[in-house]
């Protein structure tokens, strides 16, 4: 990945100060660098709407906002049959369907407080650490709403909020999300796989995210060994780069900081959150049904094809190597190369078994299964490629979900990272 035009960087830090102003300068410079770390994160972890909403509140405590904010948390609510939210202030849309999460706005507690609205797909459960990316972009959706922030444009919306993550501290979270590198072993039965999954979160480029963080490391003049540390191989050496680049540069004084900084934030890094019953509201299905396709996922079938091929050459190289001590013809060798890639090639294709097409999950689907083993999801079909996956699952959702009367009650939340 080529680095940034320089012109880039320039709208980038123009758009940085203009988030800045807008969430405001104390708050920005009162902010700690939320990193996926316990202290940060000191909360026990549930994958239910439970422990969604303790990350929440945390992001929302990390961002600023009033500790007697209420949040309500729904889990599956764009199921056709899943829980419906409550009326908020915010704006809704059409297009939300497999969004992972969503701010819907805020709503009214019957004492007269508020209460933020949030939405998390089921599927999103998983990881904990892609989640608190995902939902760090949410809050971040949270605090400019109370700002009065949001710009009509909604990918400029979107993009805006990527900032706004990072002026919020939130930098390394987002970052890391935008690109992200697993793998894993699994054995079933006699087969042994390394899946590995590639998958990409956010409206900015990994490039932008990262130069964007260097830039507030540079300009709240940290050190910012830790931040590098936290992030994902790739991210870390791009964002090494950037600030060797914006060492040159007055970064502070672009900004719209001053000269003098404010001391480092003080106090507790992440205080004991309020009894739940207090400020948390959580709706989620009792019992997901695994006949019923509520989350479709696919299978993406695997084979030892080119793993048998390369074999089958060694084991003829080798056949070949001990031909040439023989004084064997030269074309006799190259004849046992070919035929070796091809029985090799032939009982590597015969090994066969599925596994789940979501780059986020991989596991291994037996045959028989309805349910995928990893993400649980409700296995509705089979694909040639992995990119072929979200087309699919348009397409089945097309065909299997009935058209929403923009009239009815059913509502969908407008803020969604895809």
């Amino acid at each position: 990945m080529q680095p940034l035009p320089e012109e880039e960087e320039e709208a980038l830090l123009e758009v940085l100060a203009d988030c800045i102003r807008g969430v405001g300068v104390e708050r920005f410079l009162s902010r700690h660098l939320i990193l996926p770390e316990a202290r940060f994160f000191p909360d026990p972890w549930e994958p239910n709407a439970r422990g969604v909403g303790r990350m929440v509140r945390r992001l929302m405590h990390h961002a600023g906002l009033p500790d007697d904010l209420g949040v309500y948390i729904g889990v599956d609510t764009l199921r056709e049959q899943g829980p419906e939210l409550p009326d908020t202030d915010g704006a809704w849309s059409s297009h939300a369907i497999g969004a992972p999460a969503f701010f819907a706005g805020v709503t009214q507690r019957p004492d007269g407080r508020a209460r933020c609205v949030f939405g998390v797909d089921q599927a999103q459960l998983q990881d904990p650490d892609e989640l608190a990316g995902v939902l760090a972009h949410e809050v971040a959706h949270a605090v400019r709403h109370t700002l009065a922030l949001p710009v009509a444009n909604r990918d400029l919306e979107e993009k805006l909020t990527d900032v706004t993550t990072v002026v919020l501290g939130f930098g390394v979270l987002t970052a890391n999300n935008t690109l992200r590198h697993r793998s894993r072993s699994d054995l079933f039965g006699p087969h042994f796989t390394t899946p590995h999954a590639r998958t990409e979160t956010g409206y900015l480029s990994p490039r932008a995210m990262t130069f964007l963080l260097a830039a507030v490391v540079e300009a709240r003049d940290l050190d910012g060994t830790d931040v590098r540390n936290a992030l994902e191989p790739n991210q870390a050496a791009w964002f090494t780069e950037a600030r060797q680049r914006l060492r040159t540069t007055n970064v502070r004084a672009r900004l719209g900081l001053g000269a003098s900084l404010p001391p480092p934030p003080g106090g507790p890094v992440a205080p004991p959150l309020p009894a739940e019953e207090g400020w948390l509201v959580v709706v989620q299905p009792e019992r997901v049904d695994e006949g019923a396709p509520t989350h479709p996922v696919f299978r993406l079938e695997q084979t030892r094809a080119k793993a048998g091929a390369a074999l089958g050459m060694v084991l003829a190289g080798l056949v070949a190597t001990t031909g040439r001590w023989l004084h064997l013809p030269e074309w006799l060798s190259w004849l046992l190369l070919g035929l070796g890639a091809v029985l090799g090639w032939w009982w590597g294709a015969r090994q066969r078994w599925d596994r789940c097409a979501d780059p986020r999950c991989g596991a291994v689907i037996p045959e028989e299964a309805l349910v995928c083993p990893g993400c649980r999801g409700s296995v509705v079909g089979r694909v040639d490629e992995a990119e072929d996956r979200l087309a699919a699952e348009e397409l089945w959702r097309s065909e299997n979900q009935p058209e929403v009367d923009e009239f009815t009650n059913v509502r969908k939340p407008p803020h969604t990272i895809q």
